[in-house]
């Protein structure tokens, strides 16, 4: 937030964020509607295809578990258990969840580390999952107007992870 106020740049209107356990997503969309009350953006969560608890969670309106195996190569993402605290507070926080598959992150470390998005990032399979999913939604303009995304939307993707090679 702070970098983002000292470019001056346009606040966030969109956040996509890894979903994992939740304790990332959690803790930054916790600490980001602390710090932006009523500017807070639009947080996406996104989860490999087969491990999407937070997405069916959202969908079913409780806390769901989903059933293995988890074959991805997200592994940081592969939970399909969330965590209940992260739970209890990302219901309520989440404004949709984006289950993704194995080609859209492969995708989104293809655009970051080409330079396409602005700098360069070396990024994993579940640093990359957010820019990947953003990416496929860019393809999809009518799932893309569900979640109000424009060409003026100011859109953040978290990326935690280099890729090891």
């Amino acid at each position: 937030v702070e970098t983002l106020e000292r470019e001056a740049a346009p606040p966030l209107t969109h956040l996509f964020i890894q979903g994992g356990v939740g304790g990332l997503a959690s803790g930054v969309c916790g600490r980001l509607s602390q710090l932006l009350g009523a500017a807070t953006p639009r947080f996406v969560i996104v989860e490999p295809w087969k491990a999407d608890c937070f997405g069916r969670g959202l969908r079913a309106g409780r806390l769901v578990v989903a059933e293995p195996p988890f074959e991805t190569e997200m592994g940081g993402l592969a939970a399909g258990v969330p965590s209940t605290v992260a739970w209890t507070y990302l219901r309520r926080a989440l404004d949709a969840g984006v289950a993704l598959k194995e080609s859209a992150w492969r995708r989104g470390t293809a655009a970051l580390a080409s330079g396409e998005l602005g700098g360069t990032i070396t990024a994993g399979p579940s640093g990359a999952a957010g820019v990947g999913a953003l990416l496929e939604l860019t393809r999809l303009p009518s799932v893309g107007r569900l979640l109000d995304l424009t060409p003026s939307s100011h859109i953040g993707c978290i990326a935690t992870e280099t890729r090891f090679e």
